[in-house]
């Protein structure tokens, strides 16, 4: 059981996925939890980064939160 949860709060100026995946490969962490990319149609900025391709190329769990249903 874990007694500790650690998180991080850093800002890096870059291409998404190449950011993610340094600063995963730079910490030892267990699980990165990112969220699913806005449906299309729904108004707001777009990640320019492929969920699919992350958890191809990361190395540690990763998780991915699934985009809110529309209510």
């Amino acid at each position: 059981p874990y007694t500790t949860l650690f998180r991080s709060n850093e800002v890096i100026v870059g291409e998404p996925d190449e950011c993610l995946l340094d600063v995963s490969k730079k910490q030892d962490y267990d699980l990165v939890v990112m969220g699913a990319p806005r449906p299309k149609g729904i108004s707001g900025l777009r990640s320019r980064m492929s969920t699919d391709t992350m958890a191809r190329a990361i190395s540690i769990p990763l998780m991915i939160a699934p985009y809110p249903a529309n209510e």
